[in-house]
């Protein structure tokens, strides 16, 4: 299956194409995917113009996104029949939902397939599960209801996955993917502990 990946740093994009092979076998990645997007505000920005190019322009499958939380709120099941505007995913969905609506057919391609998933607080955390019991979507509900901030807690997160809050670029790139390596036999796990945001992408993946 081609996909192509989306997220807010390409070392976030290799590590989620590392995570997806866990759900979908024989995962061949499209791209690079161009224009580069960085931090959420990027991914949203050029989704619309992302989804039009593979569409159109290439012979992808499907496209996987995936955005972190920060101090958002978390998605819930709840979202799904009434979707809530502060939340990174429902935002994405309905903005998926409107470009695809607007796609023409083209001749001997199946429509393109968009999975979307949200890292709750960020990447870090499902990162952190391959060695760490605590990072959960409960444990940063239970953390926002104390009133720790997301972006203490992203710094504190990224200090134990790389041993610094500032890591080089190629630093978080080799650290991200080794620990993505380590989490792929455990997918459950993964799927268990964030079962509003790695869960629901993995369960929209297995439909394709």
């Amino acid at each position: 299956m081609k996909i192509a990946f989306l997220s807010e740093s390409e070392a976030d994009e290799a590590a989620v194409r590392i995570l997806v092979g866990g759900v979908v076998s024989a995962v061949e990645k499209v791209g690079p995917m161009k224009p580069r997007s960085r931090g959420w505000p990027g991914v949203k920005r050029v989704l619309h113009s992302v989804i039009r190019e593979l569409h159109y322009h290439t012979d992808a499958d499907g496209l996987v996104i995936v955005i972190d939380s920060d101090s958002s709120p978390v998605h819930t099941d709840q979202h799904d029949s009434q979707p809530l505007s502060k939340c990174r995913l429902c935002q994405l969905e309905d903005e998926k939902k409107r470009c695809l609506a607007g796609l023409r057919k083209v001749s001997g391609k199946q429509p393109l397939q968009v999975a979307i998933g949200l890292a709750v607080p960020s990447i870090e955390a499902w990162l952190l599960a391959a060695h760490d019991p605590h990072p959960s979507e409960a444990e940063w509900l239970d953390a926002l209801k104390r009133g720790v901030s997301s972006r203490t807690r992203i710094n504190e997160m990224k200090q134990k996955l790389f041993g610094t809050d500032r890591p080089s670029l190629k630093q978080e790139a080799d650290t991200m993917v080794q620990a993505a390596k380590n989490l792929v036999t455990r997918i459950e796990d993964l799927e268990a502990r964030f079962p509003n945001g790695f869960g629901y992408l993995a369960r929209v993946l297995r439909t394709w």
